[in-house]
């Protein structure tokens, strides 16, 4: 994965390959990385919503779905 693939692949599929190899960087600094904004400036309403997606995807990746 690089730089150019992040808005291909989105924050959520990118922090799920990220803690697979780098377990420094969060999410928000991806999303924030993605959106072109410091990580301090994605408002609550979009870090909760990253939470949800990720909670969600961490799920289906454990029951296969």
């Amino acid at each position: 994965m690089t730089l150019i693939d992040l808005p291909n692949i989105g924050p959520v599929l990118a922090e799920r390959l990220r803690a697979a190899v780098d377990p420094t960087i969060c999410l928000h600094a991806l999303a924030g990385a993605v959106e072109g904004v410091r990580k301090s400036a994605l408002p609550p309403e979009r870090k909760a919503e990253l939470k949800r997606r990720f909670n969600d995807v961490t799920r289906g990746i454990e029951t296969g779905v």
